[in-house]
């Protein structure tokens, strides 16, 4: 701020009270206006700025995979040597001081919480315990899974999706869809009733019903696309995943076209379009991971960084490219 101008002004003025009543006394209460001050502020530099609203854009294993030439081409020589070189598969991408670092990335364990239920979504990684079916999330700071308040939410939890905005799950005690807004649990205000739920990033809530059909939330109002599943994923608006008796089918515009074969058995999808799943196949009586890309049509098994070698799969979660 800066000064351009400045006044003052000083007034005299003496005025004589006399109390001619000599019997009663009188109060003479004095004020003094020493100073007055009038600020006046306004602009003196002008500078034009345009504001155009960007999504948020994370950089996971699939997405520098799949854009790491666009992105090489445009960085300095030292860093372009890193990322043609990063594989989503066998390294990953650690930000330290502005600087993209190399490492093999550790398979960890969190003990001590048994989950029935895990998904993931911008929101965080958020799952359900076992033992009582109480809501939880994991914190990153402390590596611990910490329980969320359960306000409003008569029973435990079988299913959890967090959203774009909202947590989604699936009440124990009668199958009924319920929200969390941060603070409360209350009832799916469409009356909703399923087994399985998932959510896409554009906050589209989908279900499969207690008939064993694939529901999409509208307006409040549950459409029924008039599919069977066993599981359910969304990778995005209108990217919708399933399976059913072990094979994996992928929604093409307004029909379904299979996609893997059979031993799907929980499928999960990440925020940059890949899909997740869990199998078992004929030959073993262990659950494996199974990877389809984004933009790729063709399931296919991690071939390094430990993922092949993890046996005995119950679910996946995936929250830009942090596997759990």
């Amino acid at each position: 701020m800066r000064e351009t101008s400045q006044a003052e002004q000083d007034q005299v003025l003496t005025r004589v009270v006399t109390n001619y009543n000599h019997m009663h006394a009188m109060s003479v209460q004095y004020y003094e206006v020493v100073q007055v001050y009038t600020v006046t502020t306004k602009p003196t530099r002008l500078e034009r700025c345009l504001f155009i609203p960007l999504q948020e854009l994370t950089f996971s294993h699939t997405s520098l995979q799949r854009y790491k030439e666009v992105l090489a081409s445009v960085a300095p020589a030292d860093w372009a040597t890193k990322i043609r070189a990063a594989n989503p598969f066998d390294t990953a991408v650690r930000r330290l001081d502005a600087c993209a670092a190399p490492e093999v990335p550790t398979t960890q364990d969190f003990a001590g919480v048994e989950l029935a239920d895990v998904a993931a979504s911008a929101m965080g990684v958020y799952g359900v315990r076992k033992a009582d079916g109480s809501p939880v999330k994991f914190d990153p700071a402390t590596q611990q899974w910490k329980p969320l308040p359960t306000t409003g939410l008569s029973g435990g939890l079988t299913r959890i999706a967090p959203g774009k905005d909202t947590v989604w799950a699936i009440r124990a005690t009668d199958n009924m869809v319920v929200q969390f807004d941060g603070t409360t649990w209350r009832g799916d205000s469409g009356g909703g009733y399923g087994v399985r739920i998932v959510c896409a990033t554009d906050g589209t809530v989908y279900v499969i019903g207690t008939n064993n059909t694939i529901h999409q939330r509208i307006q409040s109002a549950w459409s029924n696309l008039g599919v069977t599943a066993d599981d359910i994923a969304v990778t995005g608006k209108d990217k919708l995943w399933y399976s059913r008796q072990g094979v994996l089918y992928e929604r093409s515009g307004t029909g379904w076209v299979q996609r893997g074969g059979s031993g799907v058995q929980r499928l999960s999808a990440t925020s940059d379009g890949a899909l997740w799943a869990v199998v078992q196949p004929q030959s073993s009586t262990e659950t494996l991971p199974l990877l389809v890309e984004s933009g790729a049509t063709t399931p296919v098994r991690p071939t390094a960084g430990g993922l092949q070698s993890v046996t005995g799969l119950a679910q996946v979660a995936s929250v830009g490219g942090g596997d759990y």
